[in-house]
């Protein structure tokens, strides 16, 4: 009964702050940012009072993590809308594009191929791939600092499906389609059952988007389908990959993300010498470094392996400790700065996702910044929600960050080409 009550609790308080939101910012749909408003303090005011009447729990620090919250997002609207005078983004170029995104998918393919060597096939890493996750490192691999590449995968499947809408062929067809198999292969082996259904998601929900665009009722009616149908299909995605999940869709949700609670109940007793004190924040690209570099020669912890230990007394794969408790955004804000890290954090990602707003409105065509836009804010916004840790952030966009590596290098490579093209016909036709 208390789970039927939740539910329409939590159905009634999105409906009234959809309007609420629509009224005060504009469209949510399209304001992927206020959208998320919309769902973190929906998730705040039902799912925290429902986490402690499933697990029993008493919690004392209520009101503090309601006010934290609500820091944290007056503070994310303050950041989000502060902006250099002078910002120059720069436009996509399409024919650029053309030319770059086999190779790029290419180097991904490589650099897989590399990191699968030490196991033998792809069969043999599957079968390993359970006990990997659960910190049981059976097999050393020396090219284990390749493993991020596989998000190359993924971002080959966004570009490649912006250019078959932008102008169809069948070698972008072609693209597009091994882009999706090859990223598919890559999340049955992590066993990441967030990242499979989120990249479906992507997909999906960005392809009716694109198609559905000017028909707006029908396609809010697809897409609430679509997420009801990656519900209903939890369990057997969780089945699939080796990964047990309970049968009721509230009890998926609430299980899920239980550890929010758990984390937030627990971190307000966090001792101050186990702060990070801005740590992640200011050298989060210190984690692009393979790990036996920053781990084993810097002797650095993740917050999510610091919050294992505090939480567990172990870190993963030590006395018995099988899996790792991510840091909610919440969590990560006290890990950072106490009581501060609730504001600093919340202006520094209000600004990036105003910087990263107004870099997607850049992107050469209608299908590119809606496939862009379902992409932030998935991988960044609501995932960033559940799991804040810097490093996980920058695995999730680490094909992203190649990809621009690839493509600032091609345009300066490009730009030489022209330079010296230009000089030579000069000295062809000067007189001398």
């Amino acid at each position: 009964m208390l789970i039927v009550i939740a539910c329409l609790v939590t159905i009634l308080l999105f409906c009234v702050l959809v309007i609420a939101n629509n009224k005060m910012f504009g469209n949510p749909i399209t304001d992927y940012f206020n959208l998320f408003l919309v769902c973190i303090v929906g998730y705040m005011v039902v799912f925290f009072p429902l986490h402690i009447a499933y697990f029993s729990l008493a919690v004392r620090n209520l009101l503090t993590i309601y006010f934290s919250v609500w820091v944290l997002l007056i503070s994310s609207f303050i950041g989000r809308n502060l902006k250099p005078r002078k910002q120059k983004l720069e436009v996509i170029n399409i024919s650029l594009l053309e030319k770059i995104i086999w190779p790029y998918l290419i180097l991904g393919i490589l650099a897989n191929v590399i990191y699968l060597w030490p196991y033998g096939s792809y069969q043999r890493y599957l079968d390993y791939s359970l006990d990997l996750r659960v910190g049981n490192f059976l097999i050393y691999n020396r090219f284990s600092f390749l493993q991020p590449f596989g998000d190359i995968f993924y971002v080959s499947s966004l570009f490649f499906l912006g250019l078959e809408f932008h102008k169809h062929s069948k070698k972008n067809l072609f693209g597009l389609l091994l882009s999706v198999y090859l990223e598919i292969l890559i999340l049955i082996a992590n066993r990441g059952r967030m990242s499979f259904i989120s990249f479906l998601a992507v997909m999906l929900i960005s392809t009716v988007n694109i198609v559905f665009a000017r028909k707006k009722i029908f396609k809010v009616i697809l897409v609430f389908v679509i997420f009801l149908t990656f519900i209903s299909l939890t369990e057997e995605i969780s089945n699939a990959m080796g990964r047990g999940a309970p049968t009721d869709p509230v009890a998926i949700i609430v299980e899920g993300t239980y550890f929010i609670t758990n984390n937030i109940i627990n971190v307000f007793r966090l001792p101050k010498e186990l702060f990070r004190r801005g740590l992640d924040v200011f050298f989060p690209f210190v984690f692009l470094l393979p790990s036996r570099i920053w781990e084993g020669k810097l002797g650095m912890k993740t917050v999510s392996e610091q919050n294992t230990f505090f939480l567990e007394g172990a870190y993963k794969g030590q006395s018995g400790v099988t899996g790792e408790l991510p840091v909610d955004l919440i969590s990560f804000c006290y890990y950072e700065f106490g009581i501060l890290g609730f504001m600093i954090v919340g202006i520094i990602a209000g600004m990036i996702i105003g910087y990263f707003i107004r870099k997607i409105r850049h992107l050469p065509t209608k299908a590119f910044q809606a496939i862009f836009k379902m992409y932030f804010f998935i991988q960044f916004i609501l995932r960033s929600f559940l799991v804040a840790d810097p490093a996980n952030l920058i695995t999730r966009f680490f094909g992203i960050i190649v990809f621009f590596v690839v493509y600032k290098g091609f345009k300066v490579l490009y730009l030489l080409k022209q330079r010296s093209h230009s000089r030579t016909k000069y000295y062809r036709g000067a007189p001398f």
